[in-house]
């Protein structure tokens, strides 16, 4: 278990066989599998493109679903036109998202595995829900300014290979010029 990642920080093809490998022997095999899995939908999902204007819940989706390998009538959902077709809904203008429920009924409509919606009041929260079985918890945000709520945003947070809580974003495989982009801790 101490030696799990050193094959990654080697940089060679070789190297990520052997963590592979430690994976698998330290991890039931069951969810070795599913985190496998949950690391190869990741690589995709950070370049699933981001549409623009107010599709945050979408873009956060079609990465979420990607993520998890999620498929619809035997095909993969790998962006937001993927998503629109499969619940018959125009592409060039996405419906609105007026709270994290009516989303996610739309999400299990395609066939996607959710658990009931709870409130959140901090990260640690999040953390409690996120299991180490390559699954991922969809978020709905509340920005705040003042005191008031002047906006919603959707994100998603999972845990990596290595068990640690990451959070998705729309900016993840974009260029950006105010900010940084990439998955956040």
């Amino acid at each position: 278990m101490l030696r799990l990642g050193d094959g990654v920080k080697e940089g060679s093809l070789k190297g990520v066989g052997e963590d592979a490998l430690r994976f698998v022997a330290v991890f039931p095999v069951g969810k070795a599998a599913s985190m496998l899995k949950s690391a190869k939908g990741l690589s995709v999902a950070r370049f699933i493109a981001d549409t623009g204007g107010p599709n945050c819940f979408w873009i956060a989706s079609a990465k979420a679903l990607r993520h998890v390998d999620q498929k619809h009538k035997g095909r993969l959902l790998v962006s937001v036109d993927d998503l629109a077709k499969a619940l018959q809904m125009p592409a060039s203008s996405p419906w609105r998202i007026p709270n994290l429920s009516t989303g996610m009924s739309y999400l299990k409509s395609l066939g996607a595995k959710t658990s009931p919606i709870k409130k959140v009041s901090s990260v640690s929260d999040i953390v409690k829900f996120l299991l180490r079985d390559g699954s991922v918890v969809m978020i709905a945000v509340r920005v705040m300014k003042n005191g008031n709520v002047v906006a919603g945003h959707a994100i998603y947070a999972f845990r990596n290979a290595l068990g640690q809580v990451r959070f998705m974003d729309r900016t993840v495989g974009r260029a950006v010029s105010s900010g940084t982009q990439g998955v956040y801790i």
